[in-house]
């Protein structure tokens, strides 16, 4: 996580790694890590603006992106993938990090684009691939 680009300004407030066990089993060895980390922003930049600034910046430290949104970004480098989602709530420390999947669905909203939402918080979620 720490070679992942953050944008500027961004204070990291939580990071959490779990292993994940073979498919077959709950007990066996791990084979695999997922990290995500929750990065609390200014509050100043909309969430397509988050987005667009991390691909160039990702691109720049030799990511690929896979896909994305104005409100989400995938990204792989050799075997680990990142996903990438600005959120409207600044995180607290005292909260758990919520299960994280990536979609390609937008939030729904009747106010505005998801894009368009101020993005006061980024989660980043890095795993093997």
């Amino acid at each position: 996580m720490n070679t992942i680009p953050s944008p500027p300004g961004a204070t990291v407030v939580k990071t959490v790694t779990s292993g994940h066990h073979a498919p077959d089993t709950s007990d066996g060895p791990i084979v695999g890590w997922t990290t995500v980390r929750e990065l609390r922003l200014d509050g100043r930049s909309r969430a397509a603006q988050v987005v667009a600034r991390a691909r160039r910046d990702l691109q720049r430290a030799g990511w690929r992106i896979l896909d994305r949104a104005d409100f989400y970004l995938n990204a792989r480098r050799d075997r680990t993938c990142l996903h990438l989602l600005p959120g409207p709530r600044t995180p607290s420390e005292e909260e758990t990090i919520p299960e994280f999947t990536a979609t390609d669905e937008a939030p729904q909203s009747e106010e505005s684009a998801p894009g368009d939402m101020i993005a006061h918080g980024l989660v980043l979620s890095a795993s093997d691939c």
